[in-house]
Formats: C-alpha cells, sequence, structure tokens
C-alpha cells in the first residue's frame, strides 16, 4: 500500500470501484472530503434533490468556497485534486449534505453521501471542525451521551437508506460515527445493507466497525 492518501491516488486514481471495491484509504479520502464546505453546491438532505459529480463541482466559478477551512486548506486542496485526477472518484456523484451549526444547543453536525460507481453508498460523517460550537460539543461529551450530534447521526442514515435503497458503507470521526450505538435505531435501515464502517480516531488509526 502506498505511503498516503496522494499516492494512493496517483497508484490506483484510474482504477474504478467495480474492479477494485472500496477500503480503508478509500475511506479515509471520502471521510476527508467530507470536512470542505459544500453549502450551496450538493442538494441538502431534507430536499431529495439531484445528485452532483465531483468533476462538476470542480468547474463551478464559486470552487475555492470548499476550501473555507484555512487551517488545512492546502492539503484539501491536494486531496481535491487528486480525487479529479483519475478515474476513481472523477465521476462520482455527491447527494444528501447537511451542515448545521446550533448556537443554542451546542451542537455541529455535518454529513453527505457519496454514490460509487458500483452502485454502493458512503454515508461519510464530519468531526469537530474550526467552530467554537464543535468544540464545545466535544467537551459535552464528557459529561453527555448521547450529544444532539451523534442523534442526528441516526436520523440521516435513516433517511439517507430510506430514499437511497443501496448496499452502503459509514465512516466518520469517532465522535459522531458510533456505530454500535447507533445501529439498533436506525429503524428503517436492512443490516443486510451495511457492507463496512470506519470510525478514525484522533490518533490516526482506524478502528473498523464490527458488523
Amino acid at each position: 500500500m502506498a505511503g498516503t492518501v496522494i499516492e494512493y491516488l496517483q497508484k490506483y486514481g484510474d482504477i474504478s470501484f467495480r474492479e477494485k471495491p472500496l477500503n480503508d484509504v478509500d475511506s479515509l479520502a471520502l471521510c476527508q472530503l467530507s470536512y470542505l464546505k459544500f453549502d450551496g453546491m450538493v442538494s441538502d438532505v431534507r430536499h431529495n434533490g439531484p445528485s452532483v459529480t465531483l468533476q462538476e463541482i470542480a468547474k463551478r466559478p464559486d470552487v475555492d468556497q470548499l476550501f473555507g477551512d484555512v487551517r488545512f486548506e492546502k492539503e484539501n486542496r491536494a486531496l481535491f485534486e487528486g480525487l479529479l485526477s483519475g478515474r476513481r472518484f472523477r465521476n462520482m456523484k455527491l447527494n444528501c449534505y447537511i451542515n448545521l451549526v446550533e448556537k443554542e444547543w451546542e451542537t455541529q453536525f455535518s454529513a453527505i453521501t457519496f454514490i460509487l460507481d458500483d452502485g454502493t453508498l458512503f454515508l461519510a460523517f464530519r468531526g469537530t471542525d474550526e467552530t467554537i460550537i464543535g468544540w464545545k460539543e466535544d467537551f459535552n461529551m464528557a459529561f453527555l451521551s448521547p450529544v444532539p450530534g451523534q442523534e442526528y447521526s441516526v436520523k440521516y442514515v435513516n433517511m439517507v437508506t430510506g430514499w437511497l435503497h443501496q448496499p452502503f458503507y459509514i465512516g466518520g470521526h469517532s465522535g459522531s460515527l458510533q456505530w454500535h450505538e447507533m445501529r439498533p435505531f436506525c429503524a428503517e435501515t436492512d443490516p443486510e445493507d451495511l457492507q463496512s464502517g470506519w470510525a478514525w480516531i484522533p490518533a490516526g488509526s482506524a478502528e473498523g466497525v464490527s458488523l
């Protein structure tokens, strides 16, 4: 396996998901991609609108909006360009975006669904972003379970899988994604549709969700 995500994309970026199914590095790339600011570019999950490809987003005049988090602008631009460079991700479809920041409830929640060329979905949950509200929610996890963001995660899974009846993967930051706790409450989700799951934790390692 290549040493970095960018090196992986350079080596395997032209291999479709039909030829090589989604793996850990793909999951990491998509989870990081979920941190980009897709507001106004990808259909809101509450509206059930049309999908858009990554390539179509790249051609928008306001594409620089994606890189609004200046802390990781350089890295996110490199990832975006790397994903665009090969057919594995270039025509991947995006839909069901949501980005909520609720000051009153000290809640930050964001998720997006990627539709892969083999017909599977990848539901990606953004972890803590650069907002003060996001960091407050982190502290709330010390004494509150579940936090509102985790409850939104359950609603999101139920909503997306209720519309898009396709096998799916799930991944994200461990704070917003605790599938072993979420799964019993995802009543509208067929357990057989879940292919695999990843919870990327701060230390940089991945904990595969037991299916």
